[in-house]
């Protein structure tokens, strides 16, 4: 069986290496303290658009394409075309 890994724990340990306080990535973040304490435990999921704000203030980089599908806004590039 393989046991599931949850991304919060690893997010907790850059926003350490970054010297970010949990205090100050929920208030970048538009999320409480409280929230990001029990996703950095592993324990709740973010909204994905509170998800992708943590990403962005612990400047970790995603794929545009994976960005779009959360955003909803599509990334034409040159070796996709749309019909």
């Amino acid at each position: 069986m393989i046991k599931e890994r949850k991304i919060g724990p690893a997010l907790k340990i850059r926003a350490k290496d970054k010297g970010i306080t949990q205090q100050a990535l929920a208030d970048a973040c538009g999320v409480s303290r409280v929230a990001i304490h029990r996703f950095f435990k592993g324990a709740t999921e973010l909204k994905a658009t509170d998800f992708l704000a943590v990403l962005k203030k612990l400047d970790v980089k995603l794929d545009p394409n994976v960005i779009a599908i959360y955003t909803h806004k599509p990334i034409i590039t040159p070796h996709i075309r749309t019909i």
